[in-house]
């Protein structure tokens, strides 16, 4: 995944520093629980992104602007816009009372530096609890000790290699160009990621993935388009350490999969 713009926090206390760190998200639930949809904070005010301004570096279309005043309470200052030109920020000034965690990091996807709130204030440094790894141990910032943190945890890349031990390829064939068509594997949408561009020949899409079961199904990109052609759908088993290599091809207005090997 694309890194992802943070929200901006503003601080005004002086008790408090954040330097180095950017706010990735405002959660309900503590840092060691179980993350469903339901646990990040949801303001009353509400930002309203024009879909047509999207970026992959910010999905939402929008970030928050957060603001901590000389007493450490927090408010929600604004809904900022950056990638719609000319639009200016939609100013809220929202209180956030209750109980809830900053979840802040020193690059996307890094180890977490969580900062609790509590009653709307934010409370000082000892209390924040510090990812030693991913989501399985954590310190608290009175126990921290010299250099322990920010740890040499695996980038996103290498946790995905540790799980992530088969492997995809699908080539297109006879004039059939993949970028004019949607790929989808286990019915999301699939591209080559950047960091396995090596892999992949010429008109063709690699991924990894988890042992288990699968498909692949390929379709015209054009949704709307009439009589949209659609290729039946592959599935195929993979043990630890297997790969598959699928051709596609058109013929007789059909679009077709055919399994080359296994490795």
């Amino acid at each position: 995944m694309t890194a992802q713009t943070p929200h901006v926090l503003l601080n005004e206390c002086e008790a408090l520093d954040f330097d180095g760190l950017h706010l990735r998200n405002v959660l309900l639930c503590d840092p060691d629980a179980p993350r469903q949809w339901g646990d990040l904070y949801r303001a009353r005010a509400q930002a309203t992104p024009d879909r047509r301004f999207l970026c992959s570096a910010l999905w939402a279309g929008y970030r928050c602007v957060y603001r901590v005043d000389a007493d450490a309470r927090i408010s929600l200052v604004a809904f900022d816009y950056p990638f719609h030109e000319g639009r200016p920020a939609d100013i809220v000034n929202e209180a956030m009372p209750g109980d809830f965690w900053l979840c802040m990091s020193e690059r996307f996807g890094g180890p977490g530096a969580y900062v609790p709130v509590k009653d709307g204030q934010v409370q000082p440094r000892e209390h924040w609890l510090f990812e030693l790894e991913h989501g399985h141990r954590y310190v608290l910032g009175r126990d921290l000790k010299p250099g322990e943190w920010p740890p040499p945890l695996p980038s996103r890349h290498e946790l995905a290699e540790r799980s992530q031990t088969c492997s995809l390829l699908v080539r297109a064939v006879g004039g059939l160009l993949l970028a004019e068509h949607k790929l989808y594997v286990d019915r999301n949408i699939a591209r080559t990621p950047s960091y396995l561009a090596d892999h992949a020949p010429a008109n063709a899409v690699y991924v990894r993935l988890s042992a288990g079961s699968h498909t692949v199904t390929l379709r015209e990109w054009d949704p709307e388009k009439p009589n949209r052609m659609e290729s039946a759908t592959v599935g195929f088993d993979l043990d630890s350490g297997e790969g598959v290599e699928i051709v596609a091809s058109q013929a007789e207005g059909r679009l077709c999969l055919e399994f080359v090997s296994r490795v």
